[in-house]
């Protein structure tokens, strides 16, 4: 699933980026359950410079108009997604062959990506020296933020994005002239992503034993939305085998009712 934004107050600018962010946002979503619907959907959105994607799930209630907000009032909430956007800025390297400069990008990432199926989108920075490319793939499962962050912080990409507001925009920048074709497909296997094979164990019972701590204190109305974050941040000590997921279910449903 792909969860839009769409903001009445967004202006293309001339490189990637728009000049600003409205405060109230229309939602929707763009489901997908494959690396071809994914593409789909990312072509839809080239041409709508009012729109981009987040990692988050809107709430069940929210109305039709939200702010980007992950705090009470609350109208995003994490959500595990199966596609990765990788945002690679300013590679050192000459795009006047711009195939080979996002081959050479795609290289750069862990096994397992660095010669998969994705699709690339070449940003509106790009200079003849410097490659800003966005590159999306579709992996073997869904992967919570804080998956991706452990598995990519040593790897020249922007950590950024693996959050749940974040937005990752999707346009094409608004160039006079431009003659680059700056999307396509790069072939390739299956994308997969090696999350840290190793996770103190002590390192991950404080994680659990702080994220109760802070549900046990939340006020009421708030402990909903606290469950999800604790949750959702505790995921990579699951994923290692770490804790086990009836051991954290179980914690934070007694922190919870406490």
């Amino acid at each position: 699933m792909l969860t839009a934004l769409c903001a009445p107050s967004v202006w293309a600018s001339k490189g990637e980026r728009p000049i600003r962010l409205g405060y109230w946002l229309r939602h929707f979503t763009i489901p997908v359950g494959s690396f071809n619907d994914l593409v789909l959907a990312l072509e839809a959105l080239k041409d709508e410079p009012q729109a981009y994607i987040v990692r988050g799930r809107v709430i069940d209630d929210a109305a039709p108009q939200i702010r980007r907000r992950m705090k009470e009032p609350q109208s995003i909430e994490s959500a595990f997604r199966q596609w990765l956007c990788i945002d690679i800025d300013a590679l050192d390297i000459d795009t006047r062959d711009l195939a080979r400069a996002v081959y050479r990008a795609r290289s750069l990432l862990p096994r397992g990506l660095a010669e998969a199926q994705c699709y690339y989108a070449v940003t509106g920075s790009t200079s003849p020296t410097k490659l800003h490319v966005h590159l999306w793939f579709w992996l073997e499962r869904p992967y919570a933020d804080a998956e991706l962050r452990a598995a990519l912080r040593a790897y020249p990409v922007d950590l950024s994005l693996y959050t749940a507001v974040q937005p990752h925009f999707t346009s094409l920048p608004t160039i006079d002239g431009d003659a680059l074709v700056r999307r396509g497909i790069l072939e390739g296997i299956d994308a997969h992503l090696e999350t840290p094979a190793e996770v103190d164990p002590v390192v991950a019972w404080q994680a659990l034993e702080r994220a109760c701590a802070q549900v046990a204190k939340a006020d009421k109305g708030a402990r909903h939305a606290m469950l999800n974050k604790s949750a959702y941040h505790l995921a990579v000590h699951i994923s290692s085998g770490a804790l086990s997921r009836e051991d954290v279910e179980k914690a934070l449903f007694w922190a919870a009712e406490s």
